[in-house]
């Protein structure tokens, strides 16, 4: 991909979120141009299918700053998530600038309740039951 700008990629790590609260993950970084001419972005260059990124403006005039938002569609499963988004410039020296989004997802919580079977048992009586009787035969 040639050699990208800024040297290391601009990262973002978000806290902790819930997917039920917070089933996209939206950041916005501040693209500045450092240097020393007009830079045009010429395209969006997303490592995921589950991305949407869009910049403010195509064109980055020098020191100038402009958002670039990604949104990223999580999934309610275990996942490490690195998604990157590339900018392809016409800078001769630094077509590519790179920024990314790391995040974690988890499976909704569950509980599964054991349940154990101990077969057929005979009821008990009623342990406030009281019998009093008496057959013939048996002395008293």
């Amino acid at each position: 991909m040639g050699r990208s700008w800024p040297r290391r990629a601009k990262r973002s790590t978000r806290g902790r979120s819930s997917y039920e609260t917070t089933p996209q993950i939206v950041h916005t970084f501040r693209v500045r141009n450092p240097t020393d001419r007009v830079v045009r972005v010429k395209q969006i260059r997303r490592s995921c299918t589950c991305t949407d990124a869009a910049i403010s403006k195509e064109v980055i005039a020098l020191g100038e700053a402009v958002d670039l938002t990604m949104k990223v569609n999580a999934r309610p499963n275990y996942n490490e998530w690195l998604i990157d988004c590339s900018l392809e410039t016409d800078h001769p020296e630094w077509p590519w600038w790179t920024y990314w989004v790391s995040f974690r997802t988890y499976p909704r919580a569950r509980f599964n309740v054991a349940t154990i079977s101990l077969g057929d048992v005979p009821a008990k009586r009623n342990a406030s039951t009281t019998e009093i009787g008496h057959r013939q035969g048996d002395s008293l």
